[in-house]
């Protein structure tokens, strides 16, 4: 069978990261894999909504808006669309289905959930860098207002555990605090990692005991998956997709949203 996915170079979302990973996987179980949509195939992937590609035309759906601020269905226009033009849909999580049953509407078709992935054996290889306290705790994201940087922080304050750290990693500006309230948020104890790349994170989730993500509805978010993969606990809210994952996993998941 040929198959055509989206490959990029050099990935630097969760999209990027998850097309390249299906790619390598569909490889290793003997597909064959075309670089261009114009090339003959027999299946096209598409994520979010359906572009160029024939053959039977599967979409991986998610992002939906149900924002009641927003006029949600101008903002799902192209979404809805695709899934009455698709063949089969895949969800990431149930939550991530029962929003899009929802507010896109009921596929009749082939449908499965199949949630975000990565590859344990990538941090197999992977050394702990060395730190200085005994308990340390990590949480990165693709920083917005939803993410909660702020309750993500006072949470690891509240909880004041003795010779403990926390370790945030990501861009922050668009993380919804001013400049201000960033360089307030950081200390000897709670300290700001940057950008990094996937080698020097994973470092560091090898020496953490815990990562915390109190992301608001989140669908099922890559930075808990790679968490997971690199064996590190994850400690998450209640709501959205992640605790399907998290539960699962042996992480915890704290009763806090309503």
């Amino acid at each position: 069978m040929k198959i055509f996915l989206p490959i990029q170079q050099n990935p630097t979302t969760g999209k990027g990261f998850f097309c390249n990973r299906l790619g390598k996987a569909l490889l290793e179980m003997g597909y064959q894999l075309v670089e261009k949509s114009s090339f003959p195939h027999d299946v096209s992937l598409h994520i979010i909504t359906l572009r160029e590609g024939g053959g039977k035309r599967v979409l991986r759906l998610n992002g939906v808006c149900h924002n009641s601020a927003m006029n949600i269905k101008a903002s799902n226009k192209e979404m809805i669309k695709s899934l009455r033009a698709a063949d089969g849909v895949i969800y990431q999580s149930v939550f991530d289905k029962s929003l899009c049953d929802k507010y896109l509407g009921v596929f009749e078709g082939l449908t499965c959930i199949i949630p975000n992935g990565a590859d344990p054996g990538f941090y197999q290889g992977i050394t702990p860098i060395e730190l200085k306290n005994e308990n340390n705790f990590i949480s990165s994201a693709r920083w917005r207002p939803h993410k909660r940087l702020r309750d993500i922080i006072g949470a690891f304050h509240t909880a004041n555990i003795e010779d403990s750290c926390l370790y945030i990693a990501g861009d922050l500006s668009t993380s919804g605090l001013s400049p201000k309230e960033i360089q307030k948020c950081f200390s000897s104890t709670v300290i700001h990692l940057g950008r990094i790349d996937q080698n020097i994170l994973g470092s560091y989730l090898k020496s953490c005991k815990g990562y915390l993500y109190l992301c608001w509805l989140d669908h099922c978010p890559n930075a808990v998956v790679e968490a997971i993969c690199a064996g590190v606990p994850v400690i998450s809210n209640n709501v959205g997709g992640t605790p399907e994952i998290v539960g699962p996993s042996g992480g915890f998941v704290c009763s806090i949203d309503k």
